[in-house]
C-alpha cells in the first residue's frame, strides 16, 4: 500500500503541499482497512514523503520531496544496474502501449492525449510538469486497451523520480511536448511501428538525462 501511495505522488496525482483525502474516504477509495492505510502513511512519513499535521486544518500532506528524492538518488548511484533495469522495463511496456494504442485508440483517447500536451506546455512548476507528463503516458497506455499494460506503465513510472525533481531546476516543457506530439501523430495515423519507435526514443532520452544527473556529485 505504501508503494501504491508513493506511485501516486511520483506520478503527480497528489502534488507537494496537497492533503490526502480523509482516512475513511481514502481507505474506502483504495479498498483497504484503515489500519493498513495508517501503516502505509507511517512508512511514507518515515521516508519523508508526507507529514501529518494536527488540529482543525490538519491531515496528511505531501512534503516538498527533497528527502526521498535525495535518498532515491543515492540508492541509484550505488547500484549501477538499477536505473537500466527500470528503464529497460519501461521501454518494453511503453513501446507495447504505443504500438497497441496506434491500433486501438478512439477519438476520445486522442483528445485526452492532446489535452495533456497542451497542459504540459503551460506547466511552470516541477509538480505540474510531472502531472501532465504522466497523464500523457497513461492516456497512451489506456488507449492500448490492456489493463495489464496500463498497470505496468503506472507501476514503473511510479518508481522513477523526475529528473526535474532531482535537479531542482525549472522544467522545460516544450521539448517534451514536441516529443509527445510526435508520438501522438503516429498513434493518430495508426502507425504502430512509428509510435513504438518514437516512444522508445523519448524514454531513452530521459534515461540518458537521468543517468547523467545521477553521476553528478
Amino acid at each position: 500500500m505504501a508503494q501504491h501511495l508513493r506511485s501516486m505522488i511520483h506520478a503527480g496525482e497528489i502534488l507537494p503541499g496537497d492533503r490526502f483525502p480523509a482516512e475513511r474516504e481514502l481507505a474506502e477509495e483504495l479498498t483497504v482497512s484503515r489500519m493498513t492505510l495508517r501503516e502505509a502513511i507511517r512508512d511514507l512519513q518515515n521516508q519523508g514523503y508526507v507529514e501529518v499535521r494536527r488540529g482543525p486544518r490538519g491531515g496528511t500532506f505531501v512534503t516538498g520531496m527533497q528527502i526521498p528524492a535525495e535518498a532515491w538518488r543515492e540508492r541509484m548511484r550505488q547500484d549501477d544496474s538499477a536505473i537500466d533495469e527500470m528503464f529497460d522495463y519501461r521501454v518494453a511496456v511503453e513501446m507495447a502501449a504505443a504500438h497497441f494504442a496506434a491500433l486501438r485508440h478512439t477519438p476520445e483517447d486522442l483528445k485526452q492525449m492532446e489535452a495533456s500536451i497542451q497542459q504540459l506546455q503551460t506547466a511552470t512548476t516541477h509538480p505540474e510538469f510531472r502531472q501532465h507528463d504522466s497523464r500523457f503516458h497513461e492516456a497512451v497506455a489506456a488507449a492500448a486497451r490492456s489493463p495489464r499494460l496500463l498497470k505496468a506503465v503506472r507501476q514503473v513510472r511510479g518508481e522513477v523520480f523526475s529528473p526535474m525533481d532531482l535537479l531542482g531546476i525549472p522544467p522545460s516543457p516544450q521539448d517534451d511536448a514536441e516529443k509527445h506530439r510526435g508520438i501522438l501523430a503516429a498513434i493518430r495515423d495508426a502507425d504502430p511501428s512509428l509510435a513504438a519507435e518514437r516512444m522508445a526514443a523519448h524514454i531513452e532520452h530521459t534515461r540518458d538525462y537521468l543517468s547523467s544527473i545521477l553521476q553528478q556529485g
